[in-house]
């Protein structure tokens, strides 16, 4: 998301919010900026397509991923444009691939994304060069999260159970894995350019949103169900200073949109606010801009970068 520098969530955006170019994530900041957003059309089912799939990703390019059906019962695919015609990844019309899951997007251009295979296999690929890599084959999540050095976040199920693991293409580091820290996870991890991985995931107490930083099998929790949050949102954002957006429903009632590095926990916005509901995908980039759907009081819903549905507004 952003420049090279900034956004470090590649698996994930608000699907609409992705296509926008926010182009300003520390801990968050909350307080009204005159930014300047510029929309660009990059696909729609008016022209070559007939549907899409899942949230788009967006490098610091300006480059969009996404994954659709071309019209006219044409395959589906991975697609990637900026405005000015789109380019296909990997399609159906041939083997190996069938279906395809929401891709990720680094800024040197490397995607990864969930397929399914001819032969009934799922994996887990990315894209090198003009060659399509395969990192795991089982039973993987639905969002990997790519970074700028090719390595790929992923979730796996196999017979040994289910986490979390990265890899590059060659080998494999296991970052959780049942019957350690968390018995289940989300397959949305979020990966940042310093090689950490924010991710959902389940222990004895609770669910919990958690971060690895690279070395050893303990990730640093940074938000859980024990208190104050009652449930957390499935889509957590990581940027490259270690702060991480997420939705959250409180103990006390309400929700909101929260970014915290572990230590500090900062609220962005909730509904003690102008907002009354919240998306679970919010996300951060490296100068802790935050973006979040949420609908309003007043009526209407859009994206937001703060708690001020006027002063913070994106598009609504």
């Amino acid at each position: 998301m952003a420049r090279k520098s900034m956004g470090s969530n590649r698996q994930h955006l608000i699907a609409f919010a992705a296509m926008l170019g926010l182009l300003v994530g520390g801990i968050a900041k909350t307080e009204a900026a005159d930014y300047k957003y510029k929309f660009t059309k990059i696909a729609d089912t008016a022209g070559d397509f007939s549907d899409f799939f899942g949230p788009p990703a967006l490098n610091n390019d300006g480059v969009v991923a996404f994954s659709a059906k071309l019209a006219s019962g044409g395959p589906s695919g991975v697609f990637t444009g900026n405005g000015s015609g789109t380019t296909t990844i990997a399609d159906s019309s041939g083997p190996p691939f069938s279906h395809f899951g929401a891709p990720s997007l680094s800024d040197s251009g490397i995607l990864a994304f969930r397929v399914s295979l001819d032969v009934g296999a799922n994996a887990i690929v990315k894209t090198g060069g003009s060659m399509i890599v395969t990192i795991a084959v089982g039973l993987p999540g639905d969002n990997p999260s790519v970074n700028d050095d090719g390595a790929v976040a992923f979730w796996v199920q196999n017979n040994t159970g289910s986490g979390l693991f990265m890899s590059e293409g060659t080998t494999i580091t296991p970052i959780a894995h049942a019957p350690g820290l968390s018995s289940r996870f989300r397959d949305n991890p979020s990966l940042s350019d310093r090689g950490a991985v924010a991710f959902l995931g389940f222990d004895a107490a609770g669910s919990g949103i958690f971060r690895w930083d690279g070395t050893g099998t303990t990730p640093k929790m940074i938000a859980h169900t024990s208190g104050p949050y009652s449930r957390l949102g499935l889509f957590p954002s990581l940027n490259n200073e270690g702060a991480v957006a997420f939705f959250a429903d409180l103990d006390a009632g309400g929700s909101g949109i929260f970014v915290s590095n572990g230590t500090t926990t900062t609220k962005i916005a909730d509904h003690s606010g102008p907002f009354n509901s919240f998306g679970s995908a919010p996300s951060i980039n490296d100068e802790g801009v935050v973006a979040f759907w949420a609908s309003t009081d007043a009526g209407g819903n859009g994206i937001f970068t703060g708690p001020d549905p006027g002063a913070h507004k994106v598009i609504a």
